[in-house]
């Protein structure tokens, strides 16, 4: 549930650091040319244009950061419910989750009984 959570937060500030990354450009564009290291070089425009690209820059990490945790939460709940038995690896070389059968249950519940005796 936790991750789950943070998921979503992560989700919340990609949408805010798209905002913040619109507002930066709109004040940018509205200031005022400065005199710059010197008396000449960036202007207020430019050092904001620049920021909001950094800003901006930061939602497509968020985002992910967001779907990673929202998986893993996804991937608790599933474990906690018994919904999957556990990780792996098909002849592609990527990994799964294998849904347990009725007979894995039957199968499971024999082994049980054998080391029992």
């Amino acid at each position: 549930m936790l991750y789950r959570v943070v998921g979503r937060l992560f989700y919340g500030l990609s949408v805010g650091s798209v905002a913040l990354y619109a507002a930066t450009l709109l004040r940018a564009s509205g200031a005022k040319k400065t005199g710059g290291i010197l008396g000449w070089g960036a202007t207020a425009d430019s050092r904001g244009e620049r920021l909001g690209i950094f800003v901006g820059l930061w939602a497509p990490t968020l985002a992910i950061a967001g779907k990673i945790f929202e998986d893993k939460g996804r991937e608790q709940a599933a474990m906690q419910a018994g919904l999957t038995t556990g990780r792996f690896t098909t002849g592609q070389g990527t990994t799964g989750y294998k849904t347990p059968s009725p007979q894995d249950s039957i199968d499971r519940a024999d082994q049980m009984a054998n080391t029992t005796r």
